[in-house]
């Protein structure tokens, strides 16, 4: 029968002698250890893990070669058109993409022509971008009225 380790807190009162140095502590007719265990190893944050995916497929995006389809009049690739180009990032702007990603994760890749984030809803956001001003007076007020 194995035994149970507990971590016992300490005492309200001083402990006598005996029971410091080790092993066990009669308590109503059941024994609690008092040995301290060693940290347990525990599974790394979330936040750690998408960390180092991020790093990871960063620095090996600076060894995969770049390259590109040819397309058709569709502008689908055509298969077994792939060839390599020159990377057309430098250092500095793999850095900054590097720091952007979050960011690009969370609201969509910028577009180029627009300026603003591409997920689909781009006439909703030519729509909306005028009247930001006062949406965001009403919702100051709708929120304020709702923490009363």
């Amino acid at each position: 029968m194995s035994k149970r380790r507990f971590r016992v807190a300490p005492p309200a009162t001083a402990a006598p002698e005996s029971a410091v140095d080790g092993a066990q502590e009669s308590t109503g007719g059941a024994s609690v250890e008092t040995a301290d265990r060693e940290p347990r190893r525990t599974f790394p944050h979330p936040l750690t893990i998408l960390l180092l995916v991020t790093l990871l497929v960063w620095v090996a995006a600076m060894f995969i070669p770049s390259g590109q389809y040819e397309t058709d009049e569709d502008g689908r690739p055509i298969a077994g058109s792939f060839h390599q180009i020159e990377s057309p990032l430098t250092f500095s702007e793999r850095v900054t993409d590097l720091l952007h990603a979050p960011i690009n994760g969370l609201y969509g890749v910028k577009d180029a022509q627009l300026g603003l984030a591409s997920v689909g809803f781009n006439k909703y956001i030519k729509f909306i971008l005028p009247l930001m001003g006062i949406w965001l007076v009403i919702m100051l007020v709708v929120f304020s009225i709702a923490a009363l």
